[in-house]
Formats: C-alpha cells, structure tokens, sequence
C-alpha cells in the first residue's frame, strides 16, 4: 500500500490541476491569452506533459494521467455550451476564432487524445480504477458548476472506450468490445 502513496497523491494533484488548467488563459490575458485559447483548451498543454514524462518514475505517470482525464473532463463540458458564440469559440493567437465546426472537432480531438495520453501511462487495471475514480470525482464535481452533465458524460465515457481501443498497457477496448458482440449474438441464439 505504501507504494501506491505517492502515484495516489500525484494522481489526485493532477486531476485537480487539469480540472483548472484551461481555465488559466483568463489569468494570462496580459499574454495575449484570451478564454478557450486553443493553447489550454486542447491537447498541447497534455501532450508536452505526456511527452516530458512518459519514461519516468511512475508517481509522475500517475499524476499526468489525472491531469490529461481532468482536462479531458473540461473538454467535454465545453462541448455543450449555451450556444456557439463568443466565450465558447476556440481562439488561436494571432488567427482569431475558429468557427463552430472547427471548435467542436478540437476539443473532441483533444478529449480524444487526453483520453488516450492517460490510458497509455496506466500500468495495469488497478491504475485504470484509480484514474476513473479520480476522473469520476472530477467529472461530479465539475458538473455541480454547469447546467448539463448527461450528454458530457455519454460523450466522456464514448471518448474513454474509444480511447481504450487504441493501444494501451491499461485496458484493451477492442477485446472487450469482441467479447461483447460474442456474449449479445449467443444471447440472440435459439
């Protein structure tokens, strides 16, 4: 248990950084950041720590997972705005604002690879329950703040399986998925 100590504790620091990293472009207007910068609103901020620590000690790994779900959890509330204006648009310095479409296919591609940032620094099935618990703890908390919570959980859990179908030392999607589809067509059988 005492092993698990630290990569806990990491993973817990992590998420709680992640659930609030995007939301520092307000910090950083003097910057040129403006909200939803497409540098904390995407996969850039989780890929560069992915890439930093990938082959390090796995208390690091642990807590760069929490972050890439947390983030990953944010994503996916900003998924379901009010309306598709303003605030809810992805900025990119220097261009302006992407349009809707173009924001909705960054943040599901940034989910998408959080998602799978995450999987790929799992070990094994006990660091994937820890992860999920503490994306769930995130995701229960970040919902008590917006006004939906079920199409960003259906769209998470989709972004998580199909994550999950990608290589990944964690979970293999694409197994349990062929054993699903197996167990459904011999339920179907006289």
């Amino acid at each position: 248990m005492a092993s698990y100590l630290l990569p806990i504790l990491a993973l817990i620091i992590g998420t709680l950084i992640g659930l609030q990293l995007p939301d520092t472009d307000q910090v950083f207007t003097l910057i040129g950041l403006v909200h939803r910068s497409i540098i904390t609103h995407g996969l850039l901020l989780p890929l560069g720590a992915y890439l930093l620590i990938r082959k390090r000690m796995r208390w690091l790994q642990m807590g760069v997972a929490g972050l890439c779900l947390a983030i990953a959890v944010h994503l996916t509330f900003d998924l379901f705005p009010r309306s598709w204006y303003g605030y809810a648009l992805i900025t990119v310095p220097l261009v302006g604002q992407l349009d809707p479409t173009l924001t909705v296919l960054w943040l599901t591609i940034s989910m998408l690879t959080c998602c799978l940032l995450a999987l790929r620094l799992l070990r094994d099935r006990r660091d994937l329950v820890l992860a999920l618990v503490a994306a769930g703890w995130g995701f229960i908390t970040s919902a008590g703040r917006e006004r939906v919570w079920l199409m960003p959980l259906v769209v998470l859990v989709g972004a998580l399986f199909l994550a999950s179908c990608l290589p990944n030392p964690a979970f293999d999607g694409r197994a349990a998925a062929r054993r699903w589809v197996e167990r459904t067509q011999q339920m179907r059988r006289p």
